[in-house]
């Protein structure tokens, strides 16, 4: 019996090293302004989540009244994600009237957004890097975009800090591919190494010095049209 244990005892510390990390899911969906389209607009945001069992999904695909402000669409958001059992953290929940929001959800894997005029949100995956990030070209007007993409990095070695800003200023004819082509490639000259899961997505993922990611905001402007963002995180084990 004494041996059996003393040989439990020696197989812990190999037994944790073989045992999975556990993905960073946390998002920070940050959200501007008014819908200013005469009428009123389309918006939406597709939220994946894992509960713990199973990926759960929260889609709002609406039609919302000219003058709706960001706070409004958090607001409604972050009731359907509770509904549905997801995790959701909403500092200015009672502060109805103001126009830039913050939105926080555990275990997230995936977000879709497409805003509309007058609207422009910043998708943050806050522990880790994305597993890819892809850019959707407008469905109505075709305006131009402001992309920007700030990855926060930490050196194992040296335990020092870091950020790289990579950027991107597209027209409305521009491709997805394109965009992260841009990326990528500007990255490279920053020292932040990336990669492409497929044509159209890009995902940084290091530094050329060895330091890790351990955060990502993309951010996307547009003031006249209906850009779209998709970002995909690693599911949580």
């Amino acid at each position: 019996m004494r041996s059996f244990f003393r040989l439990l005892l020696a197989l812990v510390p190999f037994l944790a090293l073989a045992a999975p990390a556990r993905a960073e899911g946390l998002v920070q969906l940050t959200l501007h302004g008014v819908l200013a389209q005469s009428g009123g607009g389309p918006v939406e945001v597709d939220w994946h989540f894992y509960d713990g069992k199973e990926v759960k999904e929260v889609g709002m695909r609406l039609h919302l009244a000219e003058y709706t402000k960001a706070s409004d669409i958090a607001a409604l958001l972050a009731k359907r994600l509770r509904k549905a059992g997801a995790e959701v953290t909403f500092p200015g929940e009672h502060e109805r009237s103001i126009e830039i929001v913050n939105l926080f959800v555990e275990n997230t894997v995936q977000v879709n957004l497409r805003l509309h005029v007058g609207l422009h949100g910043t998708v943050t995956v806050c522990e880790s890097a994305p597993e890819s990030v892809r850019f959707l070209k407008p469905m109505e007007a075709v305006e131009s975009a402001r992309i920007r993409v700030t990855t926060s990095t930490y050196h194992p070695h040296s335990k020092m800090p870091g950020t790289i800003n990579v950027g991107v200023d597209a027209d409305g004819k521009r491709t997805p591919a394109s965009i992260c082509e841009d990326l990528f490639n500007q990255g490279l000259e920053k020292g932040l190494v990336g990669d492409r899961p497929t044509a159209d997505t890009w995902r940084p993922t290091k530094t050329s010095d060895g330091a890790s990611i351990t955060g990502c905001s993309i951010e996307l402007r547009s003031s006249a049209s209906d850009w779209g963002l998709q970002v995909k995180l690693a599911r949580p084990l």
